[in-house]
């Protein structure tokens, strides 16, 4: 994952809404990323969103779809998201370095979730 999309994600866990459990919240690492009616590339676009924070929404009724996620928006919307655009906000967080002068990577630090 990129550096900026982990960025990301641990300055927006600052911002959540006060009623929002983080343990349910989901972040949204893109900008046009699209709600969709039901898991499938081939399911209408309810909306698109920009770096939003969603809540993760279970449905008993539901069965299970790898890749995608089901989640609900602050107005109560419920749809799908491509799993690969969501992260949350308690999950592992790293920073990632180059030494200037060999331009290898290290790893700057790594949160293990709260």
């Amino acid at each position: 994952m990129p550096e900026s999309s982990t960025s990301q994600v641990s300055a927006i866990r600052g911002r959540l809404r006060g009623d929002l459990d983080p343990f349910e919240a989901l972040v949204v690492l893109g900008s046009g990323v699209a709600i969709r009616d039901r898991p499938s590339l081939s399911g209408t676009v309810l909306t698109r969103v920009d770096h939003a924070v969603l809540t993760a929404s279970d449905d008993p009724a539901s069965v299970p779809t790898p890749d995608w996620t089901r989640v609900r928006l602050a107005d109560g919307t419920a749809g799908y998201i491509n799993s690969r655009w969501v992260r949350s906000p308690i999950d592992f967080r790293f920073v990632l370095r180059v030494d200037d002068g060999t331009d290898a990577w290290w790893l700057g630090f790594l949160l293990a979730g709260d």
